[in-house]
């Protein structure tokens, strides 16, 4: 075992240090770095901090920055090429430590024993990532930071997770200019992201949350909600910098569940006039949530069905809220002149054809402005993929054939992918015609093509519901370039490669 007082060339101690995050950015602001930025920004001096893209830097530019740490955020379908990426970093770049975080890295801190990986954040990474920076700066023993497991000499020093962060209230606002000045379509068209809560108290079996709820036990209260007065002040912030058209509210529970919270903000945030959108359970869906949610400017919310069969959604995926329930809740949003997406899923385990049909069919009896479907993907650590590991219905290499969107077949045995495929192909052209004929769908199922033009004609009516649902002011060259985006990113289900532009390093 190596002397815990050796450091490697990078590990001396330094009053300047480099950090460079790494992110391909997409439809979605990556407001988890934005975070981590403005923390580092606000409790530690004489760091810089780069964000580069590579579809939009050559190799050059993050040469020219010379980082001393490189941070990447991954979710489990990106963790192969940014294990690969940094490995090519690391035999053409200036010795630099390695920092992987997010999702994957969380639940799968052994992939630090890949190639290359020095360091698995795992958790909140803010004040895990703040006093690694302190250590080094100050020269300070870094192997014991909370949330971190580090590697060095072979050797891998393995720490808990470290709390969470109790008041929300005192994290920096994300610092959104990181990223905006790769990307100008960021900065001018596309909706500002906020988010009111962390955590999540479900656990829906095909969500990481379940799992991250085992991993955080003990560690704080989970779910956190931030103040009324702090949301409305991040995005009175906002609108004074940015053109700001929209908000996405991107937390897995929206604050406003609390009545007593969502009274508060409705005063604080109706004067502002800016529509927003949400995410919400079934459950919360009651009048006088309704009234308060329309009071404060809420133009849309999502409200997941998954499933179209109860039984179904209770035993596998641990939802209990019933279909009677889920039609009334879109009906009662809807009714208040709030638009409703309800995403579902298709080729789930232990499924056939009929259950994706039902599924539709629940779609078409709740009617809501905007429907898309995803085929289910075994990404790892979540209950459901050890379910089919436990079943055999995915082999222990599964996480070899992971897609990096759930919009392609996954390798669960017993799935008719052709079918499957099929469906989420046309779903949108169903969906539209199930609100008139809704006994009628597998017949059209049947007669439908499964060609070129149907495929297109299907995105074209995605993306006709898709704009209805987020319907808010912007001008035509906002629109063409917030449709760009969508066609590189998969936004709409597809993705046009001859609009992409291939990475550079």
């Amino acid at each position: 075992m190596p002397n815990r007082d050796s450091k490697w060339p990078v590990f001396e101690k330094r009053a300047q240090l480099k950090l460079a995050f790494i992110y391909k950015l997409s439809v979605k602001e990556p407001l988890g770095i934005a975070y981590l930025s403005s923390y580092i920004k606000t409790h530690i001096s004489n760091v810089m901090i780069k964000f580069f893209d590579p579809k939009v830097d050559n190799l050059d530019a993050i040469k020219s920055f010379s980082p001393n740490i490189i941070l990447y955020s991954c979710m489990s379908g990106q963790v192969r090429e940014n294990v690969f990426r940094n490995l090519y970093l690391k035999k053409v770049l200036s010795p630099f430590m390695s920092v992987f975080g997010g999702p994957h890295p969380t639940y799968f801190p052994e992939m630090i024993e890949e190639d290359g990986v020095d360091i698995i954040c795992r958790g909140e990474g803010e004040r895990s990532l703040g006093n690694l920076i302190n250590a080094i700066q100050n020269g300070i023993d870094i192997y014991d930071i909370k949330g971190l497991w580090i590697k060095n000499g072979g050797v891998i020093y393995k720490n808990e997770i470290d709390v969470l962060i109790e008041n929300l209230d005192d994290i920096p606002f994300p610092d959104r200019n990181l990223f905006y000045e790769k990307s100008p379509i960021f900065r001018g068209s596309i909706a500002k992201s906020v988010f009111t809560a962390r955590g999540c108290p479900f656990r829906c079996t095909y969500c990481y949350n379940s799992s991250l709820n085992m991993l955080v036990k003990g560690k704080g209260k989970s779910p956190r909600f931030r103040s009324p007065s702090s949301v409305v002040k991040e995005v009175t912030q906002l609108k004074n910098q940015y053109p700001l058209p929209y908000i996405l509210f991107g937390d897995d529970v929206f604050a406003g569940v609390n009545i007593e919270w969502l009274g508060e903000f409705a005063d604080l945030y109706s004067s502002l006039n800016i529509p927003y959108n949400i995410s919400i359970r079934a459950e919360f869906v009651k009048p006088e949530i309704v009234k308060y949610l329309k009071k404060s400017g809420c133009a849309s919310a999502t409200l997941a069905i998954e499933h179209g069969d109860y039984a179904y959604r209770k035993k596998y995926l641990d939802r209990h809220m019933s279909n009677e329930r889920l039609v009334e809740s879109v009906y009662l949003l809807e009714s208040a002149g709030i638009r409703v997406a309800t995403p579902t899923m298709i080729g789930l385990p232990h499924t056939s054809f009929d259950d994706d049909i039902k599924t539709l069919e629940l779609v078409c009896k709740a009617k809501p402005t905007f429907a898309g479907t995803t085929i289910f993907q075994p990404y790892p650590g979540l209950p459901l993929t050890e379910l089919c590991l436990n079943k055999k219905l995915i082999g222990e290499s599964f996480a070899n054939q992971l897609n990096t969107d759930c919009y392609q077949p996954a390798h669960i045995k017993g799935i008719d992918y052709s079918r499957v495929s099929k469906l989420r192909r046309i779903f949108g052209i169903l969906r539209v015609a199930g609100y008139r004929y809704p006994d009628a769908l597998k017949t059209l199922y049947k007669i439908i093509p499964d060609n070129f033009f149907i495929y297109h004609l299907n995105n074209f009516i995605n993306y006709i519901f898709f704009y209805r649902y987020y319907d808010y002011k912007r001008g035509v060259l906002s629109k063409a370039k917030e449709v760009f985006v969508g066609l590189d990113t998969g936004a709409f289900g597809v993705h046009l490669k001859w609009l992409g532009r291939s990475e550079k390093f």
